[in-house]
């Protein structure tokens, strides 16, 4: 069952910052996070544009009847080859504190 809503099935999902997410040029893969929008906190990520084209990000409820909890996706596509990072940042409002951050490292082929 695919989860990534309008995203292709083949497409992965990380969700650990410690494992290097390995990809190449024209790939697509999505970073997973776990959200809870109704408290005022989300995430926001910040990636270099040169390397990645952000394709979409989306949230998918975790119980349609209780939507207060779900995942936030970050679906990219791999532009250029080389290694970088996405920052993922949790926080209230987008200039809010930072309640969590995450660096994922990326290694494209």
């Amino acid at each position: 069952m695919c989860l990534l809503p309008l995203v292709s099935c083949a497409a992965p999902a990380y969700t650990d910052a410690e494992e290097t997410i390995s990809t190449s040029v024209g790939e697509e893969f999505a970073i997973a996070l776990y959200s809870n929008p109704r408290l005022g906190f989300n995430w926001y990520e910040t990636h270099n544009e040169k390397m990645f084209a952000l394709v979409e990000s989306s949230f998918v409820a975790k119980d349609k009847l209780s939507p207060v909890d779900g995942t936030r996706y970050f679906h990219f596509k791999a532009l250029k080859a080389g290694k970088t990072e996405i920052t993922v940042t949790c926080r209230h409002g987008d200039t809010g504190p930072i309640r969590e951050q995450k660096v994922f490292t990326v290694d494209i082929k």
